[in-house]
């Protein structure tokens, strides 16, 4: 059976199921350790795939009349 490979994870506790946001963008609040950076990654790092946010699509050309089929 072929292993199924699973892109890479950048470890962050902007997406660690135990950091939660505060007002500012470059600090979560921590469960474990408290206020840390977002960036900061521990032992304890457990990634929880709602956190992450998906990137913008692409704009599409404008669709002006059936012509343009």
């Amino acid at each position: 059976m072929k292993k199924r490979t699973e892109p890479e994870i950048s470890k962050s506790c902007a997406f660690c199921e135990h950091g939660r946001e505060l007002c500012d963008d470059r600090f979560l609040l921590c469960d474990k350790y408290g206020v840390v950076k977002s960036d900061y990654v521990c032992k304890k790092f457990s990634y929880d795939p709602l956190r992450r946010k998906p990137s913008v699509a692409a704009n599409s050309p404008e669709f002006v009349s059936l012509e343009d089929l």
